[in-house]
């Protein structure tokens, strides 16, 4: 699943529930 996100931030959502946000990605990356 993925999401925009106006920050321009992509954040990775593992099934830990850990988030990874990583910057100047056009969007947020569900893994």
């Amino acid at each position: 699943m993925t999401v925009q996100h106006r920050t321009g931030s992509k954040a990775s959502f593992t099934n830990g529930g850990t988030i990874i946000m990583r910057p100047t990605t056009p969007h947020w990356h569900m893994l």
